[in-house]
């Protein structure tokens, strides 16, 4: 079924009357039309999109104007900068711009005028690009920034003082605050917590604070606080290394003992007391010093009588709840001496000695006393010879 197709006839179109259907129309695809001028001459074969999309309006051998709305006429404001754009700034004399100072107008051109830079440079510059700023200088502006950006930066000389990640002290800054004052932080149950915060001007002033601390002494040097439960403020901080911070902790407070004052690990040493023992009782059971040094001494002295030896002054110091196990019989084993812990708190090492072959074998503390030490291998493979006793 073929489209209808729409009549044209006696519709009017800009100055083209159509009068007929055009013999040379074809019977499929766009149709043509014949239409009459207002002038008096004939077209023949118009297009129809021609007519409806407003392409064909006249004969085209006339001078009609095509209907329609007035052309406006080229605002001279919005034209490309030229000769003609430049005019409608006026004369500009006397006015900035950037750093240059309009002096008169040029002979090459009426948008070419003389200008004078702030450096003092007399040079012929273009108006337009002056007042939309593509020029501002002479090229003396570009001269300062570059020198400005390849100067020695002012901190160089106090790398302390610098906003960056690879200063050490504004890391440690910036992590102060973050314990201090972010709730979210592991370890802010360890200072924000308990009351400890940042001195207001440190907090928001990196570089009074950098400036107080001064710069890190070594590598091995960190922040400190003198009174472990007083704040980050002056008078309370200073440079410390990792044995002085460990020592100022709040498992090693200061006390006072027969008129002296020192840290409870040093007295303890002093006293010859074992240290985690003095510090269970005064810490943690809350007892006065006197009781908690007698308190330590029964202990020390019942674990000593107790295993029928004196505390050993060494590197592998044994515990108070050492145990001799020198000469016991075990699956088989004697066992000789004391062979030291791989780490403080791993089980004491002894070494032993096949009573049959004679093959020695470290043992941990804990087999031994639970009998769980395996027997030599001579016991458990049947021998090759009757003499082979391993």
């Amino acid at each position: 079924m073929s489209k209808q197709r729409i009549n044209l006839t006696n519709r009017v179109f800009g100055h083209l009357k159509v009068v007929s259907k055009s013999p040379k129309s074809p019977k499929h695809g766009i149709s043509k039309w014949t239409c009459l001028c207002d002038c008096g001459n004939t077209k023949d074969a118009v297009l129809y999109t021609s007519l409806v999309r407003g392409e064909s309006k006249s004969c085209g051998a006339c001078k009609l104007i095509p209907k329609g709305p007035t052309p406006v006429a080229k605002d001279t404001q919005i034209q490309k900068p030229g000769k003609r754009a430049c005019r409608r700034f006026g004369d500009q004399t006397g006015k900035v711009y950037g750093r240059w100072t309009i002096l008169s107008k040029s002979p090459q051109g009426p948008k070419y005028y003389n200008a004078r830079c702030a450096c003092g440079t007399t040079k012929v510059i273009d108006l337009y690009a002056a007042v939309v700023g593509s020029t501002t200088s002479c090229g003396c502006y570009r001269k300062e920034f570059l020198s400005e950006r390849s100067r020695v930066h002012p901190f160089a000389s106090e790398p302390h003082l610098q906003h960056t990640q690879h200063n050490y002290l504004y890391s440690a800054w910036m992590s102060i605050k973050t314990r201090c004052f972010n709730q979210n932080h592991p370890t802010f149950k360890r200072y924000g917590m308990r009351g400890i915060t940042l001195h207001p001007a440190w907090k928001i002033s990196f570089r009074q604070f950098a400036t107080h601390i001064g710069p890190r002494p070594s590598p091995d040097h960190s922040i400190d606080r003198i009174d472990n439960n007083g704040d980050y403020a002056p008078g309370n901080v200073h440079w410390a290394t990792h044995v002085e911070q460990m020592a100022n902790t709040r498992i090693n407070p200061e006390v006072s003992y027969q008129g002296r004052t020192l840290r409870l690990r040093d007295l303890a040493d002093s006293l010859k007391l074992d240290r985690s023992i003095l510090r269970f009782q005064y810490l943690t059971k809350n007892l006065s010093l006197e009781a908690a040094i007698e308190k330590a001494r029964l202990i020390q002295s019942r674990a000593t009588h107790a295993a029928f030896i004196s505390p050993v002054p060494s590197v592998h110091k044994p515990s108070t709840s050492f145990i001799d196990h020198t000469g016991e019989q075990v699956a088989g084993y004697t066992v000789l001496e004391y062979q030291g812990r791989k780490h403080r708190t791993a089980p004491s090492q002894w070494l032993c000695r096949c009573n049959i072959c004679g093959a020695s074998k470290i043992v941990l503390q804990t087999a031994i006393k639970r009998g769980s030490v395996r027997p030599c291998s001579h016991v458990k493979r049947k021998p090759k010879y009757p003499d082979d006793f391993c």
